[in-house]
């Protein structure tokens, strides 16, 4: 992430960052500056082994891109199964892991907190990077991360305990395997080819302003569709704010099912919301309903729900663990979707523990959504979900419901899916880019933002910086450090957002419990709800699935719902945060796997 060193200026990327991997140079992307220029020396975006704007380094003709000792090192860890072993023998007495650790904190800790130049900021990140390739090919890395890791999260999350922070540690440790490997820095995937930000956000942007209508017209609700992929039709929508109402919804039908229940979510929790939920699932299939889950391959392997994971498939519930996935949608008997940010837990439905603990009562937002044709949309994405595992799983089929129910003529719905990957055209953020920079004129606004975690990356950036610039209003809600449920990304959350709140617009910190809703609502009547974060990885790496909602009735009525929101929050003044404490895990997530955010 390009931020400002304690010098005041920009960090020079790890050397190994100067050649890209890929068989042609990639040319940067100029990005233009708004006139809030002041604003963007703040800029958060992620630089992470992508190329500097300015003079950049080409390969010659006798030299391959991504030549060098670590590219060397890679090759021949691919190619010599003994150079692996010997890297395994380097870090297998305690002592010598113990060291490789020390120097990784050593590391970190001066970037994270000293003024330095950028020749010696180059050479620490170029050992960091390095050192992290070889004990992750080592299979040592989460080892080697528990000291300086277990330093930072004392601070972050004082009262957890050793074995949540232990889990804590793994879970970094593969995200940072799976960094490593999307940049072909492991030696299975050495020559990958990293799509840099910039370089997607001018992608993003040209998609977003390939047609020019304005909000609120029917050429734009056109331009709109074909951005998305999927048409506008017809339907009857529900708002359900929190839990309480959306698990209501859910029992009734579920209790209610007589052919099918389709159910996909990101975590299904071991807790009093999921062991309801699931004998709820057991008393339908005894009925005779075919019941199929859908849940997070990685989420389900986690003890907090590897448990209610095994229930379900004793019970005789077929579950899908779906790679790299975070959507959030249930059908029942081809009559209603609920699309939004609820999984099936505490937190949510506001049961169990949560019922007398308001810190755990997190802020969420479902819909229900009626009419045969956006409730087959919604059922086509578990659809090919389930479809495309069931096979390779041994799982038996997940039959298509006949979607029946009449639609609505208030409002015209598209259910969107995202799946990550070579083809992604990002429709789900293209679309939310594309009601922004629709908004022409001061009239055409407000912008209303209200997402779990916001982080910007260049396309989001220009587009709101612009859209302000032209007059609009732009409200903006998030999380505070105290209120946000993963406190690593609190300070680019916080950076985010006084980047925003700099450049005019309204900004406002969740207090209290965790807001975990993902809407927007744009102009008189464009409106979104669903799984979809703001963050990094919901643009790269996150199957997600959101609601887009074309109809004045609904989104006056989900701009109430965001108003009654920032009036229980507090507004952001820039003056007054304090400066960031020097963190040294936090500075390798940000500078090194903002992806992951």
């Amino acid at each position: 992430m390009p931020e400002l060193t304690r010098t005041g200026r920009r960090a020079t990327p790890p050397a190994i960052d100067q050649t890209p991997a890929t068989k042609t140079p990639h040319k940067p992307t100029r990005r233009r500056r708004s006139p809030a220029g002041a604003a963007q020396a703040q800029n958060t975006t992620p630089a992470t082994f992508e190329r500097r704007r300015g003079k950049a380094s080409k390969p010659t003709s006798k030299a391959k891109p991504g030549a060098g000792a670590l590219a060397l090192q890679l090759a021949e860890l691919r190619r010599n199964p003994k150079a692996v072993a010997a890297l395994v023998a380097k870090y297998e007495k305690p002592a010598d892991l113990a060291a490789a650790g020390a120097v990784l904190e050593q590391a970190l800790t001066a970037l994270a907190g000293h003024p330095l130049t950028p020749r010696v900021m180059a050479r620490l990140e170029k050992q960091v990077i390095g050192l992290l390739v070889e004990l992750a090919a080592a299979g040592k890395l989460e080892a080697a991360l528990q000291p300086v890791a277990f330093a930072a999260l004392a601070k972050l999350q004082p009262h957890a305990s050793d074995a949540e922070k232990a889990v804590m540690v793994g879970q970094f440790a593969k995200m940072i395997e799976h960094q490593l490997g999307a940049h072909g820095l492991t030696p299975a995937t050495q020559g990958n080819r990293y799509l840099g930000w910039e370089e997607l956000g001018a992608r993003h942007l040209a998609q977003a302003n390939a047609e020019s209508a304005r909000i609120d017209t029917p050429a734009f609700a056109e331009q709109l569709a074909r951005v998305l992929g999927v048409p506008f039709v017809p339907a009857e929508v529900e708002l359900l704010v929190d839990g309480p109402p959306s698990f209501a919804l859910r029992d009734r039908w579920i209790d209610q099912a007589e052919h099918s229940i389709h159910l996909m979510t990101w975590a299904f929790y071991d807790d009093a919301t999921g062991n309801q939920t699931l004998e709820k699932l057991k008393a339908a299939l005894a009925r005779g309903v075919e019941v199929r889950v859908l849940v997070d391959d990685e989420v389900a392997n986690e003890p907090s729900h590897a448990s209610i994971v095994a229930k379900l498939e004793a019970a005789g519930i077929p579950v899908a663990r779906v790679p790299g996935h975070h959507r959030k949608v249930m059908v029942v008997d081809g009559k209603v979707a609920i699309i939004g940010g609820i999984n099936i837990g505490d937190v949510y439905s506001h049961r169990g523990a949560a019922a007398t603990d308001a810190k755990q009562r997190w802020r969420d937002t479902d819909i229900a959504v009626y009419g045969a044709e956006a409730v087959a949309q919604a059922h086509a994405v578990i659809q090919a979900q389930w479809d495309a595992l069931a096979a390779r799983l041994g799982l038996p089929p997940m039959t298509r419901p006949e979607f029946v129910g009449a639609a609505g003529t208030d409002n015209r719905v598209a259910v969107v899916d995202d799946a990550p990957g070579e083809r992604d055209r990002d429709p789900i953020f293209v679309g939310l880019l594309k009601a922004i920079v629709s908004c022409r004129e001061p009239s055409d606004g407000p912008i209303d933002i209200e997402n779990a975690y916001f982080i910007l990356n260049p396309a989001l950036r220009q587009a709101l910086l612009e859209a302000r610039a032209r007059g609009v209003q732009v409200r903006i809600l998030s999380n505070s450090p105290e209120s946000v449920d993963v406190p690593i990304i609190s300070a680019p959350i916080v950076e985010s957002l006084a980047e925003m709140a700099a450049a005019g617009c309204e900004v406002y910190l969740k207090s209290g419990a965790t807001l975990h809703s993902k809407l927007a609502a744009v102009g008189k009547s464009f409106a979104t709800v669903g799984s979809y974060n703001l963050h990094p990885q919901s643009v790269k790496l996150k199957g997600e699935t959101n609601a887009f909602v074309l109809g004045e009735r609904f989104t006056g009525e989900l701009r109430q719902q965001f108003e009654r929101d920032l009036a229980a929050a507090r507004r952001l003044d820039p003056a007054s945060i304090p400066p960031a404490e020097p963190n040294p895990l936090g500075y390798l997530v940000k500078r090194f796997f903002y992806d992951f955010l």
